[in-house]
This record gives structure tokens, C-alpha cells and sequence, in this order.
């Protein structure tokens, strides 16, 4: 699909970076007032780039991991989905903040050289295991 296709690339390449500089400016920022904007841009960028994933993660589980359906759920009297919650908030949404705040603490402390190295090291090999399954699925 290549609607998918482009909206993993604008996760990839617009929202993951934006979301790595927003994080990396909050977090040097020497004022105690934080700029709005920044906040909201960093949000935004976050549910882009979780929402994107989540949604590709859709084709590996059953059906009643796949959908929040509000009041159709009556798992521990919760008005939604509770597998859905573990799989998008618990898992996708954690997985996600622990690595962008993982590349902040490394860019922060070693500089952007490193952090250069480390994604393009992560890109190689990817596109090793891309080429080798004859698929970006992996990616």
C-alpha cells in the first residue's frame, strides 16, 4: 500500500527527528518558562509517530488487541478496550518515549557525531535485514 508506505516515511523522517530536537531543546533549556509551541509540536509529533507504528502493529494480533471500542468492553469494568490500551499506551507509547529519551541522554552527553553513528548504524542494518527478507516491512 503505498498510503502506508508514505506515512511510515513521514513518521520516520519528519516526526521522529523533530520529536529527538523538541525533547533535546526542552530538556537544555536554561528558562523556566517553556515556550507552548514547542510543547504542542512535540505532542503532535509524538502521536504521529505512535499512532503510525500502533496502527502497523494492527496486522501481527488478534482481533481484540485491534481496536479501542469504547463501552463495548467490559474487561475490568473499563469503558474501553484494556488490550487495546496495553498494546498502544503501554507498550507502543513507553517503547517509544524510552528511546527518544535514550537518544536525548546520548546526544546531550556525547554530542550528535554519535548520535549520527548510532541511527545510521541502525539504518545499515536494517537495510540488511530488509534486503535479506526481500520486504521494508522491517524497517
Amino acid at each position: 500500500n503505498s498510503q502506508r508506505y508514505v506515512q511510515v516515511l513521514e513518521a520516520i523522517f519528519e516526526s521522529a527527528p523533530q520529536i529527538l530536537i523538541s525533547t533535546a531543546f526542552l530538556i537544555k533549556a536554561q528558562t523556566d518558562t517553556v515556550n507552548l509551541l514547542v510543547v504542542v509540536s512535540l505532542v503532535t509529533s509524538f502521536w504521529t509517530l505512535a499512532g503510525r507504528v500502533a496502527a502497523d502493529d494492527k496486522q501481527m494480533f488478534q482481533e481484540e488487541w485491534k481496536r479501542i471500542d469504547f463501552g463495548k468492553c467490559a474487561d475490568f469494568y473499563l469503558p474501553f478496550n484494556i488490550r487495546w490500551f496495553i498494546r498502544v499506551v503501554m507498550w507502543r507509547f513507553l517503547e517509544i518515549s524510552s528511546r527518544i529519551v535514550l537518544l536525548c541522554i546520548v546526544w546531550i552527553n556525547l554530542g550528535g557525531v554519535t548520535i549520527f553513528f548510532l541511527v545510521g548504524f541502525e539504518f545499515v542494518y536494517l537495510a540488511i535485514i530488509c534486503y535479506g527478507l526481500g520486504t521494508v516491512d522491517a524497517m
